[in-house]
């Protein structure tokens, strides 16, 4: 069987497969993809400076006599609030007084509050005498002062106040706190306009001397 026909159509075969190859051209991989973009690593803002804050609830006048307070029937006494701090100045607070418990609502009140010359604006017209009871008023018994605050230190004395048992109060020792909204002012940048806020926390003793 004479096979030069099967030769020729074979040999056409390829030729029109070499033809197709040429036209298409060669085959060129697709570039690799890119990895997407980084997003720029986010700046952490500055850290607050730590709120050193001290404050103590101190029997008289003075913040030099730490302990417990005498009371002596429904006679007054002074307290004081005194607070110590490596920062700027104050600037201002808030108080408020808390009882130890309901058991004790009552006992005690307030009879005046001086605060210091530098800070002598009432953030709240206080009607005396005011009780220190549970739940605690809202009412602020804190006060404020000028763009210029108040010079930190050591023990610095924030406000006196004049106290006093009631009838109720018939028992020998009590414990009287700051509430926990009670809070603090403190100067940043050189200026009360833009102020630091630190929580207060203080108690003290108030023992019966006769």
């Amino acid at each position: 069987m004479n096979g030069f026909p099967m030769r020729r159509a074979f040999a056409g075969l390829i030729a029109l497969l070499l033809v197709a190859c040429a036209a298409e051209g060669p085959k060129v991989a697709p570039p690799a993809s890119s990895p997407p973009a980084q997003a720029p690593a986010a700046v952490a803002a500055p850290a607050a400076p730590k709120l050193d804050v001290t404050a103590e609830l101190m029997p008289g006048d003075s913040c030099s006599a730490p302990g417990p307070a005498t009371f002596k029937g429904t006679e007054p006494f002074k307290v004081s609030l005194c607070i110590s701090t490596s920062l700027e100045a104050f600037c201002g607070s808030t108080v408020k007084f808390a009882p130890e418990g309901a058991s004790s609502s009552g006992h005690f009140e307030l009879r005046a509050i001086a605060h210091h010359p530098t800070l002598d604006d009432p953030n709240a017209k206080v009607p005396f005498p005011w009780p220190i009871i549970t739940p605690v008023p809202t009412t602020d018994l804190g006060s404020t002062g000028g763009n210029d605050g108040l010079a930190s230190g050591k023990r610095v004395r924030f406000a006196v106040y004049t106290v006093a048992a009631t009838a109720r109060a018939n028992a020998d020792r009590y414990t009287i706190s700051l509430s926990p909204d009670s809070s603090l002012g403190l100067r940043k940048g050189g200026t009360c306009g833009n102020a630091y806020e630190a929580p207060l926390s203080a108690k003290i003793e108030f023992v019966r001397s006769g």
